[in-house]
This record gives structure tokens, sequence and C-alpha cells, in this order.
């Protein structure tokens, strides 16, 4: 199998991140019966929707899922990046960050916490983002959660994250002047 990656249909330069395609005799051309437009491969090569990039030895690194990729304010943000640094947070247990629809910025990031104990708040989530994080990269909702839902292997479900019910969720806060807001 040979792989390459892409970025704006040319071949990325080690180190520059873009998308991953393969090609090879092992890969499907599609799902059977193939009808038009059932071809999983162009021209002899396959996109495997994940993104990543490689080093000047040829070792790929991949660094998230293409439609997870969030647009804030034109930037292009993934969520595993903002996820990496809530978990640096000690009294973090679990996290996922989620994009949703933003009038002014296109996109805006809303982060899920488990808390490892009591007493951690959204106003210290934020804190600490911001220290590590540009401002488009701080989410602009931090939810504090008991539980993240979990497919039977164990993996965060983001697709099933919604906006809680802060009836139902008294933990649920929103940390108040986010510098996205204010710009």
């Amino acid at each position: 199998m040979c792989l390459e990656v892409r970025r704006q249909g040319r071949r990325a330069a080690a180190g520059e991140e873009g998308e991953i395609w393969a090609s090879g005799p092992n890969l499907s051309r599609g799902y059977w019966p193939l009808g038009p437009g059932d071809h999983l491969l162009r021209d002899g090569w396959y996109d495997t929707g994940d993104l990543g990039w490689y080093d000047e030895e040829g070792y790929f690194y991949l660094t998230g899922r293409a439609s997870q990729i969030l647009k804030v304010a034109g930037h292009r943000v993934h969520p595993a990046e903002i996820e990496t640094a809530l978990y640096r947070h000690p009294a973090v247990a679990a996290c996922a960050v989620v994009g949703r629809a933003d009038e002014l910025w296109g996109e805006r990031a809303e982060a899920f916490v488990v808390a490892a104990g009591p007493g951690l708040n959204a106003d210290e989530l934020h804190r600490h983002l911001r220290r590590s994080l540009p401002w488009f990269k701080v989410p602009s909702v931090v939810h504090l959660v008991d539980a993240l839902p979990q497919s039977g292997n164990g993996k965060i479900l983001h697709h099933v994250l919604g906006p809680p019910d802060e009836a139902a969720t008294p933990r649920h806060l929103r940390a108040a002047g986010h510098p996205a807001r204010s710009r």
C-alpha cells in the first residue's frame, strides 16, 4: 500500500499537514453491487478522510479527521488539540470538543468535561486554556457533565453530544467574557 498526504490537491511536503490518501491492490473499489458513482477510488487513490503529516524519514502522524475540523473565524481548529490541552489540567478526567454553528465566527468550539473530583468550574478551565491556546481555539462554552456518551468499545460519541438541558443539568456553566465574544 502507498500513502500520500495531499494539501489543496497537490502532494504535501514533509511536515506539512493535509489529507491522507491511499493506493494499492488491496483497496476495495467500492460497495457491492457497484453502481454509477459508487466507486471509492479516484484515479486509483482512496481518500481516507484522515488528516496527518509525514516526517523526513517517511513516518506518518495522524492529527484528526477531515470531517471534524472546525472553521472558527477563518481558522482551522482541530478539536483534538483542544482536548489535549484540557487533559493537561489535573482535574479533567475526560473531555470531548464539538463544533457549533455561530453567526459571527462561522463555527465555535464547545467542550464537554468530566471532572476528576469536586471543585472544577468552567472559569478555571477557560483560564487554563487561555494560557496555552490562541483565543479562537478556546471553547466559548464549557459543559461540566457527569459522563460522556460512549460506544460499546469505549469510544466517545461526539455526534451524540448536544447542548445539555440547563434545567436538568445544574452543573452547566458558561464562562463570562470569552475573548471570541469580546473581539
